[in-house]
């Protein structure tokens, strides 16, 4: 287990592979409340695209998998939203599909900082045992007010 760890403290290719949410019910449940409370925020007359707008924001990727060398990582995402990003690993912003996107390894977290006109999401990975990530997830926007958070858990395949 130290050689795992020890191998993971600066590699972006610690993630490297393909990752499957094992969350279960409970961390589904957790997140349609994280859509609901957000969607609440707003009047009711446009909650329901407030509600629209955020579940595909929470939207849980079914799968991950990551990719790429020392110096960056590339990342595909599976599920109801796939789609791929990636870029340079020391948290260099690059442009990438009209946000602008920061990742950045440290230990055993890989921080993902994008954002554009409607606001940011932050993602951190962390490799919480061999085998095993808990990815929590954070948006924010000047509309929505307080930031609105959840975490969700994936197993190597």
């Amino acid at each position: 287990m130290v050689f795992w760890m020890a191998g993971a403290l600066a590699d972006p290719g610690a993630f490297a592979g393909s990752w499957s949410f094992v969350g279960g019910e409970d961390e589904r449940k957790a997140v349609g409340t994280v859509v609901e409370e957000g969607a609440g925020r707003f009047n009711f007359a446009i909650r329901p695209i407030a509600r629209s707008k955020l579940a595909k924001v929470c939207a849980i990727d079914t799968g991950i998998s990551f990719s790429g060398g020392t110096d960056d990582i590339q990342i595909a995402f599976e599920g109801e939203n796939p789609r791929t990003s990636g870029g340079p690993s020391d948290g260099t912003k690059v442009q990438i599909h009209g946000a602008t996107v920061a990742y950045r390894v440290e230990g055993r977290k890989l921080t993902v900082d994008g954002s554009n006109e409607n606001g940011g999401k932050l993602s951190v990975y962390e490799l919480v045992s061999e085998g095993t990530m808990r990815v929590t997830h954070t948006v924010s926007s000047s509309t929505l007010g307080d930031p609105l958070s959840w975490t969700l858990t994936y197993r190597k395949r």
